[in-house]
């Protein structure tokens, strides 16, 4: 079987419309995830709070690991073949993912009942968390379909789905036992609602999508573990990088610390949901295009620069007034950690579609630079705590934002250079 790579050119204006229209809904659906996580903030006590902060952390992490970057290599894969191979490439896909995600369950599984007192995991909580987890990475996939096939609409809808299923659900439970069954709505019931909300989430995704999902034998005519692996592995760095603080802030601290720094750390989250929309858009693009792209997103960057940098004045000039309107006054040991880490998160506004070029076209030194923030936080992670405590975790994450950017602003400027002279 032949595998020809299709050529494109850069299209500036569909790039545009594709990231506007994943940016709207992105940001309506970070608003009702942002909402529901004032309203659990404000609900719970700070301590409860980082308990909730800890299991969404643990979540997103083995999501990820389940999920392993079949979702991203699918868009790769299937934009860069022609129309004739896309459905083979996409169905074969299917049939991988499916048999690896299973796999990686059962080692999960393993090393959680192994494991899981040292990783403060009580019985009930480890198996709900191991059975949202994989769930929610099986929606992720699906809704990575849509992605490949550049049908931005449909999947804008499904990504709203995730928040607006969530948001609901949780105020109609906390509502219910709060108000009706006049219960207080505990940390173990979050638990069994987030179980709740991820089965709905699937099985509504699955219901839509279900007459496009096929499967073909898992002989390969192309490349996919050489995609996959540098971007599974990737993937894991990345989502380690982002919540190894909260596993690092409850092994020296306590759950009390933890949830002041969750209150500042998901408020500056806030701000990647346009690094998310940049990236979702651009990774499609990028894995079509050449030097042109690059040079693009180099021009751009130096139009902008200065607008970042008042914007980032001006968040955290105002920072003090926002922690306290959104989380309440006992918060307010956050600001400093939000005034820190609003940084690097609007800062990755305008190095996402960089970093997009070289995660599409060098998957393998995207991984290793991943691998060296990672480490770059949990090494200065840990020393840094004990002389600054959370700010020093904040200083942590910041060092290791910077010191990829740099890298990457100087390769692409060689990659440029290399390719002009020639």
């Amino acid at each position: 079987m032949k595998f020809n790579i299709r050529l494109f050119k850069l299209d500036t204006n569909s790039i545009f419309k594709s990231f506007f229209s994943v940016f709207i809904f992105n940001l309506i659906s970070a608003f009702l995830g942002f909402m529901l996580n004032i309203i659990l903030a404000r609900y719970f006590d700070v301590e409860t709070y980082g308990n909730i902060s800890y299991f969404i952390a643990s979540f997103l992490v083995l999501y990820t690991i389940f999920e392993f970057g079949f979702g991203n290599t699918l868009v790769i894969l299937k934009s860069k073949y022609e129309n004739n191979l896309k459905n083979y490439v996409n169905d074969t896909i299917n049939t991988h993912f499916l048999i690896f995600s299973l796999i990686l369950l059962i080692f999960t599984e393993l090393i959680i009942q192994l494991f899981g007192e040292q990783l403060k995991l009580q019985i009930y909580e480890s198996r709900i968390l191991i059975t949202s987890s994989f769930i929610f990475a099986l929606y992720n996939y699906l809704i990575s379909i849509y992605q490949a096939d550049g049908k931005w609409m449909r999947y804008n809808y499904f990504n709203l789905l995730s928040n607006f299923l969530k948001f609901f659900i949780f105020i109609i439970v906390i509502f219910l036992y709060s108000n009706i069954f006049d219960i207080n709505f505990t940390f173990k019931l979050f638990t069994r609602t987030y179980l709740v909300y991820t089965l709905i989430l699937f099985l509504v995704t699955l219901y839509f999508i279900y007459p496009h999902i096929h499967f073909k034998g898992i002989k390969l005519h192309f490349p996919l573990y050489k995609t996959l692996i540098p971007l599974g592995i990737t993937n894991l760095i990345v989502i380690l990088a982002m919540r190894v603080d909260n596993f690092i802030i409850l092994h020296k601290l306590d759950n009390y610390q933890l949830g002041i720094y969750s209150a500042a750390n998901s408020f500056a989250l806030f701000f990647p949901i346009i690094t998310g929309s940049l990236m979702k858009v651009l990774l499609r693009e990028s894995a079509n295009q050449g030097i042109n792209y690059l040079k693009k997103i180099i021009d751009i960057q130096k139009k902008y620069f200065i607008h970042l940098i008042i914007f980032i004045i001006i968040i955290i000039f105002t920072s003090k007034y926002l922690i306290i309107f959104f989380f309440g006054s006992k918060y307010l040991y956050s600001i400093p950690i939000f005034q820190v880490l609003s940084i690097v998160y609007i800062g990755g506004v305008f190095f996402t579609p960089l970093e997009s070029y070289f995660f599409s076209n060098h998957q393998t030194l995207i991984m290793l630079i991943r691998i060296l923030q990672l480490l770059i936080i949990i090494i200065f992670g840990f020393l840094l705590i004990d002389l600054f405590g959370l700010i020093g975790m904040a200083i942590a994450i910041v060092l290791s934002r910077i010191i990829a950017w740099f890298y990457f602003t100087i390769k692409s400027k060689k990659v440029i250079f290399k390719l002009s002279i020639k």
